[in-house]
C-alpha cells in the first residue's frame, strides 16, 4: 500500500472551478502527501482534513490541516459531519480496498451536500497487465502498486459507471497516463488496455 503518494497535479488537472471550495478531505491520506500538494495551489482559507485509519507524523505541515483517525470500512458514520461540510472529496486509491465499494459509495453519497466534487481513481481492471498475469499463470501478490496484495475488487470504467449511485452525476471518467513521454504516447493508442489506472469525476445532485 502507497505511504507518499502525491497525486496533486492529477487532482489539480482534473478540477475546472475551485472558487466555491472552502472545505477539501482526503480520504485514505496516507501521509497526507496530496493534501500537502495541492495546498500551496488554493486559497489561503482552505480547510483540509485527512482521514485515514493510522496515523502519520508527516501529514500536518499547515495550520488549516486537521487529521482524522478512521477506518471507512466501518466508521464512516462517525466523519458525517465532515462529509457534509465538504466541498471536494478525494479517494484516491483507496476504493480498491474497501471490503464493500458499492455499500461504501451509497453511504457517503447520501452525507454529501449538493454541488460537491467527489475524485476517485482506481486501478483499471482491463489493463493488459491482468492479461500478461493470466498467461504466466500468476496473479502477483505485491506489497505497493497495481498487484497489491490488499486490493479486494478490481474495477472498469463501466463496472464503477454501474456502481454510482443515483445521486451522484458522472461528470468525466478517463485514463491516467503514465509520467514517462514515451510510454505516455504509447498509451493513447488504446488507453483502456494500456493503462494501469482510471479516474472518476463526480459530483453530488
Amino acid at each position: 500500500m502507497y505511504i507518499t503518494n502525491d497525486r496533486s497535479k492529477l487532482v489539480l488537472s482534473l478540477l475546472d472551478d475551485l472558487s466555491y471550495v472552502k472545505v477539501v478531505t482526503d480520504l485514505g491520506c496516507m501521509d497526507g502527501a496530496t493534501l500537502n500538494g495541492i495546498a500551496p495551489s488554493l486559497p489561503h482559507n482552505i480547510r483540509y482534513y485527512g482521514v485515514d485509519y493510522s496515523s502519520h507524523p508527516s501529514l500536518i505541515n499547515t495550520d488549516n490541516t486537521i487529521f482524522v483517525k478512521c477506518d471507512l470500512n466501518i466508521q464512516l458514520s462517525e466523519i458525517k459531519d465532515i462529509i457534509e461540510d465538504t466541498d471536494l472529496i478525494l479517494l484516491l486509491d483507496v476504493l480498491e480496498h474497501l471490503h464493500y465499494p458499492e455499500t461504501f459509495l451509497q453511504h457517503i453519497s447520501k452525507m454529501m451536500k449538493p454541488g460537491t466534487q467527489f475524485l476517485i481513481t482506481v486501478p483499471n481492471a482491463s489493463s493488459i497487465r491482468i492479461l500478461i498475469a493470466w498467461l504466466k499463470n500468476d496473479f502477483p501478490r505485491r506489497d505497493i502498486g497495481y498487484f497489491d496484495k490488499t486490493h479486494r475488487s478490481w474495477f472498469t470504467t463501466k463496472s464503477i459507471k454501474n456502481s454510482i449511485p443515483p445521486d451522484l452525476k458522472l461528470d468525466k471518467v478517463g485514463f491516467i497516463y503514465s509520467k514517462k513521454a514515451f510510454l505516455k504516447i504509447f498509451q493513447k493508442f488504446m488507453p483502456s488496455r494500456l493503462t494501469s489506472q482510471f479516474y472518476v469525476k463526480l459530483s453530488k445532485k
